[in-house]
């Protein structure tokens, strides 16, 4: 089961494991339970995760120079255009 903790907690057993606020963590049931009876964590084994992603960069058409066989040669000679 997965659960998000809604503060910081210190198990008090010999263990000393801690969970910060906001911290997701897959656990058997009997242990959400505990958690979630208590009201230190929420289950959010549903929740479904996203992500942000940054969108793609603009695509930029470019056209390639073809000179066709036979054809006369435009191009400025100064400026190479």
């Amino acid at each position: 089961m997965r659960v998000r903790f809604l503060r910081d907690y210190l198990v008090k057993d010999d263990t000393g494991q801690t969970y910060k606020k906001g911290q997701v963590c897959d656990m058997v049931e009997t242990s959400a339970r505990h958690f979630l009876n208590r009201g230190l964590a929420v289950d959010v084994s549903a929740e479904v995760e996203t992500s942000t992603v940054r969108p793609a960069e603009k695509a930029v058409r470019v056209e390639p120079k073809v000179k066709t066989v036979g054809a006369k040669d435009n191009t400025d000679k100064r400026t190479g255009n």
